[in-house]
């Protein structure tokens, strides 16, 4: 990932990050995701989500620091290149 991709994926982290605690939650990382997009997210959408978070969380804390965040979104670009 190059330089600017990742200051852009800090700052998105950052700005999803809502309690200020240098990670990210699956409720504070749905609600963003259902915020960016056109009506609520289906059941099957969080699901999925879900299901994404829970590969990218390393650690398994049940939340992502940054550089799970990273691997978090590079699995829905994945996914969603995969849809078209």
């Amino acid at each position: 990932m190059k330089f600017k991709q990742m200051l852009a994926m800090k700052a998105l982290f950052n700005a999803y990050d809502k309690d200020g605690s240098g990670t990210l939650t699956k409720e504070e990382l749905i609600t963003a995701i259902n915020n960016s997009k056109e009506g609520d997210l289906s059941e099957e959408e969080k699901a999925e989500i879900i299901a994404n978070i829970d590969e990218a969380d390393k650690d398994k804390s049940g939340e992502l620091t940054v550089k799970e965040f990273v691997a978090f979104m590079e699995l829905k670009v994945k996914a969603d290149e995969g849809e078209k």
